[in-house]
């Protein structure tokens, strides 16, 4: 099995790429995540949480702090949101970090919901600039749409505050929730501001919606909030009660929102959201990414490392198996000229998420056989990502285990359909194989850690830099035929270039001492 240094110095030799350094100021630490399981309630919670969405079901997740959680302590909840097949993500005392944390250890793992609502910030407001904290609830969105990318996305403001006791709440929370609109893109994500119907015409909090603390909300201020989630619930798709409980009276009309029908479209970070596709350089090569949920974590990282060299686009969804992406690829490639297309199916199929007729090796390959041969009449340039591994225990969805035999043998066709139309492959399995437990989330989750999504961008990102320059360029884009085969002609090529780096080592170190350098003939930098 080929170990990641060793395939990173074949892309050094195969390629002859230099890797991009990016060079950034300090990470906000509300971008970070951050596990907090103390007192002991907390890592019971985040333990109940992971529990109920293995038990799958899940139409509606809500997500946020104590605010949110407070729902549940609501007489109504159940009556209210339990039609809705709800999920309580509310923590309190939660920050943009801990909800991160949360995100990435099991919470939202192997659900698909219609709608998500998030609504975070207060307990940053005391402590991060607004910049930071917007930053931070960015970075929230971002992961959700890698997670869950079919499901709407509602960024709430964050709710009014105004305790005597700390002065500046009320102005600190206006200031967040300036920027959270920008974060918008108006098709998958959404900002609704619900807070006027907490203020009274003077623009104060309406003393009879808040506790004493006049942060958290009472029970009346439930009500408005069920009264504004209403319309956005149903533009959702979500059926509920029949019976809507009355909220309590406002000075003016409360406002209603129907986010989901909003014309005007923000754009989103590319470089933070994968389906926030580039403004085109008319200069550079255009490239698409069509593939799974593996596919959608490293594309962020993709466009970091081709920034100024290619404008890197990705299908706006998951594209799941080969069977699906068969009968929607047409639409994929639409109508626009691109010069290379990167593209991979695989983990679906061998799962069988989502198909009431599984896929074998053979209906496998002939599917991949329709995709390709309707991706080589773009005329663009060709790469197939080889499946990355599957997890090593039972899948947390479907519960069972893909063998390794079983992987092979889909890859296997794979690799000879990929053969009978000259296509470039991309070994995206080799490296991950034998470090599973180093990258992916889990014994039982085949997504990757951010680790595992930086090695498998660079990867990627050096396929298609070295397949775009190849014109230039003398080093061809590489073909495994079989990848056992190229595998040891790479370890081969990695044992040389070590001999020739440790000769250059050598020669320069004789250079030191006054000596000539001649390292074999060979070129020393």
């Amino acid at each position: 099995m080929i170990r990641f240094r060793q395939y990173i110095q074949l892309a050094a030799v195969l390629f002859s790429i230099v890797i991009p350094v990016v060079v950034s100021a300090a990470q906000p630490s509300t971008t970070v995540p951050e596990q907090r399981s103390t007192p002991e309630w907390r890592a019971e919670r985040h333990a109940e949480k992971v529990a109920q969405a293995k038990a799958g079901d899940i139409d509606f997740v809500m997500i946020g702090d104590s605010i949110t959680h407070n729902w549940e302590k609501q007489k109504t909840y159940n009556e209210r949101f339990a039609p809705y097949k709800t999920l309580n993500l509310g923590v309190g005392g939660a920050t943009t970090q801990t909800v991160l944390w949360r995100l990435q250890n099991g919470e939202i793992d192997g659900i698909a919901p219609k709608l998500v609502t998030l609504m975070i910030g207060t307990n940053n407001s005391g402590r991060d600039s607004a910049p930071d904290i917007a930053l931070g609830i960015e970075t929230i969105v971002a992961e959700l749409r890698q997670r869950l990318p079919e499901s709407k996305i509602v960024i709430f403001s964050v709710f009014p505050r105004s305790n005597p006791r700390t002065k500046g709440d009320f102005e600190r929370v206006q200031a967040i929730n300036k920027l959270l609109p920008a974060i918008a893109d108006n098709q998958y994500v959404f900002h609704v501001d619900i807070n006027q119907n907490f203020l009274d015409a003077k623009g104060q909090l309406r003393p009879e919606l808040f506790g004493k603390d006049r942060l958290h909300l009472a029970g009346a201020g439930y009500d408005v909030w069920y009264q504004a989630l209403q319309p956005i619930l149903k533009e959702a798709g979500l059926k509920g009660a029949q019976s809507t409980p009355k909220a309590a009276a406002a000075p003016k009309k409360e406002q209603v929102s129907t986010p989901f029908k909003e014309s005007k479209v923000r754009r989103a970070n590319p470089f933070q959201d994968p389906f926030a596709n580039p403004i085109d350089d008319p200069a550079l090569p255009r490239v698409l990414i069509i593939g799974d949920s593996i596919s959608i974590g490293y594309t962020t990282g993709v466009r970091k490392l081709l920034y100024g060299k290619a404008n890197v686009h990705r299908v706006k969804g998951n594209c799941r198996y080969s069977a699906f992406g068969a009968e929607h690829i047409d639409s994929w490639i639409g109508e626009g000229d691109w010069d290379l297309i990167h593209f991979n199916f695989g983990l679906w199929d061998w799962y069988g998420w989502s198909q009431e007729q599984k896929a074998t090796p053979e209906s496998y390959a002939a599917n991949l056989d329709q995709i390709v041969t309707k991706l080589k009449a773009t005329k663009a340039q060709l790469i197939f990502g080889v499946t990355t591994p599957p997890c090593i225990g039972p899948e947390t969805k479907v519960k069972i285990i893909v063998t390794e035999e079983r992987a092979k043998a889909f890859n296997d066709a794979a690799l000879a359909v990929m053969k009978k139309h000259g296509v470039a492959i991309n070994d995206l399995y080799t490296p991950i194989a034998g470090e599973r437990a180093q990258y992916q989330l889990g014994a039982n989750n085949v997504h990757y850690n951010d680790a595992g999504k930086s090695l498998q961008a660079k990867q990627v990102a050096q396929a298609i830099e070295a397949a775009l320059t190849q014109s230039t360029s003398s080093a061809p884009i590489i073909r495994l035929w079989p990848i056992e085969v190229q595998s040891a002609i790479i370890v081969q090529r990695v044992h040389a270039q070590r001999a020739h780096l440790a000769s250059c080592d050598q020669a320069h170190a004789r250079a030191r001492r006054g000596h000539r350098i001649d390292p074999g003939g060979g070129v020393c930098r």
